[in-house]
């Protein structure tokens, strides 16, 4: 019997003490809760260090286990509860619904809950909101704790350089630190004096100088925390910046959205109020200068030093960019590490990759890569604690000896080593999954970039003496020595010479007013910023007594209601066309018309409306999807709508577009009318869950109803599917199935000569030159009807009901049922075609052949479903072709042909030859080479875009609809007031609601022209960006897939090899050399 492979997941704290006692305490719960189990089997515990379940980007554990559900390797979950699995709800359901669409079920055990439990979703998807609402009010309670003490003069107060902080019950006390203070004040006159904020650093760091963290590292980022940090004029400044969701770290700076407080002289100041106010000053002119973030590189975090273990970082010097021991920029008198050049460490890297590998044969590489994505650590993990345990064991009952305690120490040590080297591994992988997709074609010196060597080397520690240690993705070691070009014409002893070169540096950038022989003292310094202000500062501050300080509270940018109108559009959506669904639908259109009409506060953006689609989904309700597209360009601030269930009856829909929506620089709300919820309103998550959820469990139930009265009726024998439907077959008027004569006598041919050994393309051949419809209507036939027919087991008179089922009622996907699902098997329902034995005999030989017919994995290809015959207008097909001996090895190839000229479209003849793939793939890249060098594209593109704008007539005709729309609307406004009310049998509102609804269709053909030009554009952009991109495009080049999906459209493949390509710009391209032959191998010249 297969036992169900078990994970577990839990998230513990990133403290070295607790990490390890907690996950030894995991591993001895988890591992006896399985055992409990006789068909349960350890799969892995899969944990997150110290990492906030609000998010699921970095939480490197999680990741791994859904990544090994893909690969097929767990068939349960186990975890603790739904908020230690996760506290976002929207991350929630996405990760539950993927891993039910796989099979794989998910126990909380505080809950006691399967997600594949058929009555789960809603209880899930509650608990999940509920989580984050956890999550929500601990935030909340933190923000209005802060708040409440800023509006009593009390704001928290965390120690920086400068300050002591005393705290007592009562109120902390705050005095002035003189030594670090002095500190402060030469900063400050550093920053006012003119140097920037990255060379005030270096001053810093070569005088000795401390953090307020005891660390002698100074970076900019350290410097300009203190010279914009308000608190060093005596006064706070609550609120200077907010995280606009509580789900996210990003804190936004606050202008105006959150109130702000200012207490003034809350405690003694380092430095005035005009001092302060002119470095800001400074810093606006220098900002300019300050270093930019740059994108992570392949080597950061990795490169080490050899002698005091630290990591190294890369210098910003771009023409010769380095590698330094952070010690150096510290204490340079601790480590005499020199910097070495980043084209040093490429040439070790690849050094260290040629002594390992013999690149002439990859299939060693891409075996040690997979071998390590596939690589079980939690196996690893489970073994190293139970023998931890069992060393445990013997220290406490066996004989007293240090043998026992040592070993318990090796394994703690170990386990903890271990843990940061696998999660290491882990973050490696997309590198790995990168150079297993080099390793397809021949490696050369042009391939060895950072990216692909840092797949296989995890660590490099370098020595003075330039000796280098590689760590390998599998744990092994190797050790290099010095290269012939490393540290050539630089002093290996290079600590002095630092610290004189920024001495220099330090003694150039000092500014007036700072004495040598007392750094620390500050003088009056001038500022010259304009030639009639001249005016001197004076940085020396006479500290106020706390008792005769007095504090000032001052609430400032308090948000306001906005005194402009808000962009107020409503949607409307009914289910189906029925006539009640209809009358429901100008309703709304009246109701909602008036209601923004009406309100003053207010200005009409519209009404989006669907009719007759399904809230399941957003993918076919274009209102819908033009609704969010005009809230994301800023055209509209709030949405109204009847209710949760108009608006999506997803709840992963919904609460993805809500929060998208809220999250826009210019936020966009929803006022649901029916549950009276704004969703402007930070606690309204929850309940939009919930009720979301109730939306989404009425659409299942609803779903489930109709299935369930389905099973019914097949139980009872009864067929509600009408016969017509099915080939061989008619209804009489009481609607039973009797037998179509005329095709019936098809089907006996089709069963008749397929037992007499035709083949299924010779009946599907013989029947389409016999002129025979096909069941779908058409000329010609294929092997896929003729397969469908003799499969039928309604020729014999019975009728099996659930042959498949929709997986899921939100995306009606359909699959075959292979006994997830009960069937129903109606036994002679009607009248045979054909007796049961010749239907058996047909069922065996096509079993038989089946048997022989040759297995091939389906060719997946970008040129699918996109390349047709330019002379029949046939699909072009894919084959394999025979084995051929090239190189010393059976190959196959890849071919594309004309499915009429490969016989299998009978009603047309062509005679068009095969093209290879591989020569399709080269003219593609030659085309994109040519269209980089032809000015013609853009002109041509731009041409297509123009014809596709509207012109001046059409756009008058375009604002012309507009301004009656908009008169419609009004009048519809008026005809409500007057009436007083909305009476959709009223002709006035039916003739005004109708007039909308067919102007509204006529603008949405102008719309999707706009809409369209537009795209076209962008797609132009893009495809010039990504052209100015490609250098040197040969026929050798790599064939870009990613530009072939997204520009064409479709291809013509003519008989002299051009191929003319439909793009996505609106115009056509052509290619050409499709006909043209491969080169012949070495052996094959040979023979």
């Amino acid at each position: 019997m297969k036992k169900t492979r078990v994970a577990c997941y839990c998230r513990v704290s990133s403290k070295e003490e607790e990490l390890l006692n907690s996950l030894e305490n995991q591993v001895q719960y988890y591992t006896r809760y399985i055992e409990e189990r006789s068909d349960w089997r350890m799969a892995g515990l899969y944990i997150d260090k110290g990492i906030s379940g609000k998010g699921k980007k970095k939480r490197t554990g999680f990741l791994r286990m859904l990544r090994h559900c893909a690969e097929g390797r767990i068939d349960l979950i186990i975890t603790k509860s739904v908020s230690r699995f996760a506290r976002n709800t929207q991350d929630f359901l996405e990760v539950v619904n993927d891993l039910k669409e796989k099979g794989i079920d998910i126990y909380f055990e505080k809950e006691n809950i399967h997600t594949l439990s058929s009555n789960s979703s809603f209880l899930l998807s509650t608990l999940a909101a509920v989580a984050q609402e956890e999550l929500r009010n601990i935030s909340e309670n933190e923000i209005w704790s802060k708040e409440k003490r800023a509006a009593q003069g009390k704001p928290a107060f965390i120690r920086i350089l400068g300050y002591n902080v005393e705290r007592n019950r009562q109120e902390s006390k705050i005095t002035i630190n003189e030594e670090e203070a002095a500190i402060v004040r030469e900063i400050f006159a550093l920053a006012h004096a003119g140097v920037s904020l990255t060379n005030i650093s270096r001053v810093m760091m070569e005088r000795g100088y401390q953090t307020a963290r005891g660390s002698n590292e100074w970076a900019y980022a350290t410097v300009k925390i203190i010279v914009t940090n308000y608190r060093y004029t005596g006064n706070v400044l609550f609120r200077r910046f907010f995280k606009p969701n509580y789900l996210s770290d990003y804190k936004k700076r606050n202008t105006g959205e959150r109130t702000q407080y200012l207490i003034e002289n809350h405690h003694p100041p380092i430095i005035s109020q005009q001092m302060f106010d002119e470095v800001q000053k400074r810093i606006v002119k220098q900002k300019s200068k300050a270093p930019e973030r740059e994108a992570p590189r392949p080597l950061a975090g990795r490169i080490f030093c050899g002698l005091c273990h630290c990591r190294c970082y890369r210098t910003n010097d771009k023409k010769s960019q380095s590698w330094i021991c952070k010690q150096i920029k510290s204490h340079p008198e601790k480590c005499d590490a020199i910097p070495i050049r980043e084209h040093e460490i490429k040439e070790i890297m690849q050094r260290a990759m040629r002594e390992r590998y013999d690149f002439s044969d990859p299939d060693k590489m891409k075996r040690e890569l997979k071998r390590t994505n596939d690589a079980n650590f939690e196996y690893h993990r489970l073994s190293l604690f139970y023998e931890l345990e069992a060393a445990r064991e013997r220290e406490r009952y066996g004989p007293p000896n240090d043998s026992a305690t040592k070993e318990k120490r090796r394994l703690e040590h170990e386990i903890l080593k271990k843990e940061v080297f696998w999660e290491q591994v882990e973050e490696d992988k997309k590198y790995r999954d990168q150079a297993l997709t080099s390793l397809e074609k021949a490696l050369t010196d042009e391939d060895l970039t950072f990216e692909f060597m840092r797949a296989f080397i995890l660590r490099i520690e370098v020595y003075p003496s330039f000796d280098f240690l590689i760590t390998w993705f599998d744990g092994t070691e190797s050790k290099l020595k010095e290269s012939k070009y490393c540290g050539k014409g630089r002093k290996r002893k290079p600590s002095e010479d630092m610290k004189m070169l920024i001495s220099a540096n330090a003694e150039a950038m000092k500014p007036e007013g700072i004495d040598n022989n007392d750094p620390l003292s500050i003088k009056a310094v001038p500022i010259n910023n304009h030639s009639n202000n001249n005016h001197t500062i004076n940085t020396e501050v006479t500290p106020i007594e706390e008792h005769s300080r007095p504090k000032s509270i001052e609430i400032l940018n308090e948000p306001q209601s906005s005194k402009s109108k808000k962009r107020v559009c409503c949607y409307v959506r009914v289910s189906s066309g029925e006539e009640d669904q209809l009358a429901s639908y100008r309703f709304q259109i009246a109701y909602y018309t008036h209601t923004i009409h009406k309100n003053p506060q207010y200005e009409f953006a519209g009404v989006y409306a669907d009719e007759a689609i399904t809230g399941t989904s957003t993918e076919k309700r274009t209102n819908f999807n033009k609704m969010i597209a005009d809230c994301v360009a800023g055209k509209i601030d709030l949405i109204i709508t009847k209710s949760i269930s108009r608006f999506s009856r997803n709840t992963l829909d919904a609460l993805e577009h809500i929060r998208m929506l809220k999250g826009l620089p210019k936020p966009v709300h929803i006022l649901f009318e029916k549950e009276n919820i704004n969703t402007e309103d930070e606690k309204s998550e929850i309940m939009l869950t919930i009720l979301s959820t109730l939306a989404q469990e009425e659409a299942r139930n609803i779903s489930e109803n109709v299935k369930w009265g389905f099973r019914k009726l097949a139980e009872r024998g009864i067929v509600t599917v009408p016969a017509y439907l099915f080939y061989g077959f008619d209804s009489d008027e009481n609607g039973n199935w009797i037998i179509n004569e005329e095709q019936a006598k098809v089907i006996r041919r089709i069963v008749d000569e397929y037992l007499k050994g035709q083949s299924y393309r010779d009946i599907a051949k013989g029947l389409t030159e016999d002129g025979i419809l096909s069941p779908g209507g058409k000329k010609a036939w294929n092997v896929t009807t003729i397969k469908d027919i003799l499969r039928s087991e309604k020729n014999v008179g019975h009728v099996t009901f659930q042959k498949t089922f929709v997986t899921d009622y939100l995306s009606s996907k359909r699959k075959r049922n292979e006994g997830e699902l009960p069937q129903y098997i109606i036994e002679n329902h009607h009248t045979p075609i054909i007796e049961q034995e010749v239907y058996e005999a047909v069922q065996q030989e096509m079993e038989r052949r089946r048997n022989h017919e040759k297995k091939e994995t389906r060719h997946k290809s970008e040129f699918s479903n996109i390349l047709y015959c330019a002379h029949c207008g046939s699909l072009m097909w894919h084959y394999l072709s025979s084995p051929k001996m090239i190189d010393g090895k059976r190959k196959k190839y890849h071919y594309w042909r004309c499915a009429a000229a490969s016989g299998d479209v009978f009603t047309i003849k062509c005679e068009v030859r095969s093209y290879r793939e591989e020569i399709l793939k080269q003219t593609f890249m030659i085309m994109l080479k040519e269209m980089k060098e032809n000015p013609q594209l853009s002109l041509e593109a731009k041409g297509a875009i123009k014809e596709i704008q509207l012109n001046e007539e059409e756009q008058k005709q375009m604002d012309k609809l507009q301004n009656d729309q908009k008169e419609n609307y009004d009048a519809l406004y008026r005809i409500v007031e007057e009436l007083g009310d909305i009476d959709t049998q009223s002709p006035e509102i039916q003739e005004r609601t109708d007039k909308i609804i067919t102007l509204e269709k006529e603008l949405e053909g102008y719309n999707e022209r706009i809409e369209k030009a537009k795209e076209m554009q962008k797609e132009l952009d893009w495809l010039l960006a990504e052209l100015s991109q490609l250098k040197r495009i040969t026929k050798k080049s790599k064939f870009r897939d990613d530009i072939f999906r997204r520009l064409i459209q479709r291809g013509e493949v003519y008989a002299d090899g051009r191929i003319v390509y439909d793009l996505s710009l609106g115009i056509k391209w052509t290619a050409y050399g499709a006909d043209q032959r491969m080169p012949r191998s070495k052996d094959r010249n040979k023979k």
